[in-house]
């Protein structure tokens, strides 16, 4: 238990009043686990019994935006606090801004208000797999087509809905009576102004502490079909489990994923699917499996039903290979504490990451992949270490997909760590050439090709209290620097934001083994 203490305030961005029962929390390297306190009646909070070190803050309360000690925005990373033993730190005081609303009616395809749709507020955001659409807020509209989506932090964002027609219209088609014959309709995911894809919608920005009222649409009706087949086992005997039917875009959109329970006799049926591209994958396994078994096929549902379609389950790939090390000291100490991941790249991947530890002689097998690209991952090294490539056959797959088959194993994979890393230094200052502590260094190819998903070739890294910054183990190579003190947390794993610093960034070489020392003023990142 530490001495030092921090002690602050919380009151409303607009008003000034005291927010009570907000929720104040500090982690650090030296307080993994964290520690948390309440606001009280008066918006005071005390946390207390702290070990020295760098920490970070962030208030929360339902209603609110989150905030960050040393955020200059909502989207932006808060900057830490550094408090010594014993030290108590007063005044760290709070504005928390009221959560935006974006406000609308939905229609349905007469016109008339629509009862019950999912409506879905979404923005983008940024991480190591890329650029991807997800929820951030919504609601459920109520008898007069009203929805309501509040809590939003300032960004722009788009609308999507969802509604379920009761079995009667489904049945009758838009006809008034029902007809056995005519075609099943239901609604698609339809985004604001009233279309059903994501490239015609409309975004809707939103500013801090405003509300967006009217973003009002239309839900599209269109032709459904059902979904069906038979899911077998190895042997060819039905198999229990489960089929998903998931949207084939790797962006992550706001399609609905649809699913089924394997019938006894193997069958599924997945009903109300609108038209589309579709991933239908099955998990499950049979008598005789011991672990989960995979299937996955690609569908395409333009308005007719799609039957017979089957699945065989099996077992999902493995891959096997060896860990070697680059180095004239002893390795023996590092092998057991490494573990090895194949990380999908696919959202439509059963399942997720395959891990296995290397065994003392640096052998490795990643067994019951399901299949699909990957990338492979060795962490628990200790920091002497960097990853210099990884190989398959003498072809380098360090940085590009490595395609796993169900019931394949992939054999032959080199996973090669040296002890000659690149490394890049600097301390970053401002206009006025005072060091810019808290600022983020981005480090990213000269190649556009090379800005991809869980690339090595972009790195970013959070320089220090004093502005200096390290970035190690970049594969050799040309890199573009830059030093951004307004950019938003992972936003570098977007190319179109790379591309735009590119003009602001400085160029830099880097070979094996080489430490590079390169002083950086700040740029700005904003669009």
């Amino acid at each position: 238990m530490g001495t030092a203490a921090i002690y602050g305030r919380v009151i409303t961005a607009d008003t000034g009043r005291p927010v009570k029962r907000a929720r104040v929390s500090v982690s650090s390297g030296e307080l993994p686990e964290g520690r948390a306190a309440a606001t009280d009646r008066d918006g005071h909070y005390a946390i207390e019994g702290l070990p020295a070190g760098r920490y970070t803050i962030n208030v929360s309360r339902a209603g609110f935006v989150s905030t960050a000690y040393g955020q200059r925005d909502p989207l932006r990373v808060g900057k830490p606090l550094t408090i010594r033993e014993g030290e108590q730190v007063r005044g760290i005081d709070f504005r928390l801004p009221r959560g935006s609303v974006i406000s609308g009616r939905v229609f349905d395809e007469d016109g008339e208000p629509l009862l019950g749709a999912s409506v879905r507020v979404l923005r983008f955001t940024y991480s190591a797999t890329g650029r991807r659409l997800v929820p951030a807020g919504g609601g459920v509209s109520d008898d007069r087509g009203y929805y309501r989506a509040y809590g939003l932090t300032p960004g722009t964002y788009y609308v999507a809905a969802t509604a379920r027609l009761s079995q009667d219209l489904q049945a009758r088609g838009r006809g008034a009576e029902p007809d056995a014959n005519a075609a099943p309709v239901g609604y698609a995911p339809t985004y604001y102004p009233g279309v059903t894809s994501v490239s015609e919608a409309s975004s809707v920005p939103v500013g801090l502490q405003q509300e967006i009222p009217d973003v009002d649409f239309t839900l599209q009706l269109v032709q459904t079909a059902r979904v069906s087949g038979f899911v077998a086992g190895p042997e060819g005997s039905p198999a229990g489990g489960s089929v998903t039917l998931v949207p084939d875009d790797e962006r992550g959109l706001a399609g609905d994923v649809r699913g089924s329970r394997i019938q006894r006799d193997g069958s599924f049926v997945i009903s109300d699917v609108p038209p589309g591209r579709y991933v239908v994958t099955a998990r499950g396994q049979d008598s005789r499996s011991e672990g989960p078994l995979f299937a996955s096929q690609t569908v395409a549902v333009v308005g007719q039903d799609v039957t017979g379609v089957a699945l065989t389950l099996t077992q999902g790939g493995q891959v096997a290979g060896a860990v070697t090390f680059e180095t004239t000291i002893g390795t023996e100490s590092e092998l057991p504490r490494l573990t090895i991941r194949a990380v999908p790249l696919s959202l439509s991947v059963v399942g997720g990451p395959g891990v296995t530890r290397v065994q003392q002689d640096g052998s490795f097998t990643i067994s019951n992949i399901p299949a699909g690209p990957y990338l492979i991952r060795v962490a628990g090294f200790s920091s002497q270490w960097a990853l210099k490539g990884v190989y398959v056959s003498g072809r380098d797959v360090s940085d590009s997909p490595l395609e796993v088959r169900n019931n394949q194993t992939t054999t032959g994979v080199s996973i090669v760590l040296t002890d000659r890393p690149t490394e890049i230094t600097g301390t970053v200052v401002d206009s006025q050439n005072l060091a810019a502590p808290d600022t983020w260094v981005v480090a990213f190819s000269i190649d556009p090709g090379a800005w991809r998903p869980q690339t090595r070739q972009v790195q970013a890294s959070r320089a220090d209290s004093g502005g200096v910054f390290h970035i190690r183990g970049l594969p050799p190579g040309d890199y573009h620097l830059v030093a951004l003190d307004d950019a938003e947390q992972g936003a570098w794993y977007d190319p179109s934001f790379l591309e735009h610093v590119r003009s602001s960034a400085v160029r830099v070489s880097v070979n094996e083994g080489e430490v590079r020392s390169q002083p950086l003023k700040l740029a700005s990142s904003q669009r």
